[in-house]
């Protein structure tokens, strides 16, 4: 039997934590918010030391070292898809916050409205009172 680790199970760090919470995502739209709440609470070595994953440095080139050997179509397959998924994941997070993003820029928009709405209130009030005092007679 071959001794060597199968190659989808050797990851750099930031894929295992793409795998984290890709798990955590589909555990909480599963309904196992528990299992869920144990994934987030590992970290992605602990995530990975869990799943068997071999963790190997982010540069690419230890990564191909560590997968040496040619990859066959199914592994690339395979491969491209794992990235187009990591992908829609990504391009999914960055939707969210962009909206999240839009959300909170209408806030600060609402409240700079009712601000400068107060202080041009201030204005006509100090406006106003001096204007009483201007038409008030003079007791000298």
């Amino acid at each position: 039997m071959d001794s060597e680790m199968p190659r989808s199970k050797i990851k750099t760090i930031s894929e295992v934590e793409a795998a984290r919470r890709r798990a955590i995502t589909g555990l909480r739209n599963l309904g196992l918010e528990g299992q869920a709440a144990h994934v987030e609470g590992l970290s992605a070595r602990d995530y990975a030391e869990e799943k068997g994953f071999e963790i190997v440095g982010c540069n690419p080139m230890n990564r191909r070292a560590a997968m040496a050997g040619k990859m066959t179509r199914a592994e690339l397959e395979d491969r491209v898809t794992e990235l187009e998924t990591e992908l829609d994941d990504v391009e999914e997070q960055l939707g969210e916050v962009e909206e999240e993003r839009d959300q909170l820029q209408e806030q600060v928009d609402s409240i700079a409205e009712i601000v400068g709405g107060e202080e041009e209130a201030g204005d006509e009030e100090e406006a106003s009172d001096s204007d009483l005092e201007a038409d008030e007679p003079d007791d000298d």
